[in-house]
C-alpha cells in the first residue's frame, strides 16, 4: 500500500499525479486525510475525497509514504504529532519515503536527510519561512491563523524569516518585526533541508529510502521515480509511454 499524506492546502498536481501514475502501474495508493475530514482542500481549491484517515493507516502495510508539497498542507503535517510520527515510523522500517516541493523540509525537521542528497522547491532548503508578495497571497496569509502562527514561531531564534514585495507587511501584523528594524517592501527558499547536501539541475533526487522532488513542474517525473522504485524500470517506462510523457 501507498500512503499519501494530505493536509488542507496541499499542492493538488504534487499528490494526484503521482497517485494517478501510480495506480495505473497496478500499486494500491490511498490518499489520507491528515486532519481526520473526509474531503481535504488544495491551494488551489480543488476538493479531494480521502480514502482514509490518519488513524486508519497501518504502517505494517506501508510499501512507501508520500508528503506532496504546498506550503499549507507541509505546515499541516509538521503541525500534526500523528502524521510525524508516521513518518519517523515507516522511515525507521526501511520503508521508502517520498517527499516534494516543500515538503521535503518535514524530513529535514525530523533529522531524517542527515548525510543524504536531496531536493526540494528552490529557497526552501533549511530553517526558513519564505513569505512570497502578491496582495491575494498575502490576505490569504493573513486570514489564516496557522499560517500566521508558523510566522510567529519562525520568529524564534535560528530560524529565518524572508518576506517579499507585499510580504514585510505580515510580519509587523504578526509582531516579529523589531523596533527600528531596517526592512523594505513593495516597491520589493534552500534553507529547509537540515543535514542535506542538494544537487543543483536535480529535478527528483533518491537517496537511499529518501525521495525527494523539486516542486509541482516535477510531478510526473516524481511519480515515475516511485513506480520504479516500487515496480522497477520497465513498468515506469511502460506507464511513462502509456500517457505519452517525453
Amino acid at each position: 500500500m501507498v500512503y499519501i499524506l494530505l493536509a488542507p492546502g496541499f499542492e493538488e498536481i504534487e499528490a494526484l499525479a503521482p497517485a494517478d501514475l501510480m495506480r495505473r502501474a497496478g500499486l494500491e495508493v490511498a490518499l489520507v486525510s491528515v486532519t481526520g475530514t473526509a474531503q481535504v482542500a488544495g491551494s488551489h481549491s480543488i476538493t479531494v475525497a480521502a480514502d482514509c484517515t490518519l488513524d486508519q493507516v497501518d504502517p505494517a502495510r506501508c510499501q512507501l509514504l508520500m508528503l506532496p508539497g504546498g506550503l499549507g498542507g507541509v505546515n499541516g503535517i509538521k503541525a500534526s504529532p500523528a502524521a510525524l510520527k508516521l513518518v519517523e515510523t515507516v522511515h525507521s522500517q526501511g520503508v521508502p519515503v517520498a517527499a516534494i516541493c516543500a515538503a521535503p523540509t518535514v524530513l529535514g525537521q525530523l533529522g531524517l536527510l542527515q548525510g543524504r542528497q536531496a531536493v526540494c522547491y528552490p529557497g526552501m532548503a533549511g530553517d526558513m519561512v519564505v513569505l512570497p508578495g502578491g496582495m491575494g497571497g498575502v490576505a490569504s496569509i493573513e486570514g489564516s491563523e496557522p499560517a500566521m502562527a508558523l510566522v510567529r514561531q519562525a520568529a524564534e531564534p535560528g530560524i529565518w524569516l524572508a518576506a517579499i514585495c507585499a510580504a514585510p507587511t505580515l510580519l509587523a501584523r504578526a509582531g516579529v518585526l523589531p523596533q527600528g528594524v531596517s526592512c523594505v517592501c513593495y516597491p520589493g527558499m534552500e534553507d529547509g533541508l537540515t543535514g542535506a547536501s542538494v544537487p543543483a539541475g536535480e529535478r527528483v533526487v533518491v537517496d537511499g529510502t529518501v525521495i525527494t522532488g523539486q516542486a509541482a513542474g516535477s510531478s510526473l517525473d516524481f511519480g515515475l521515480t516511485l513506480i520504479e522504485t516500487l515496480l522497477g524500470r520497465d513498468k515506469a517506462e511502460e506507464v511513462r509511454q502509456g500517457v505519452c510523457y517525453r
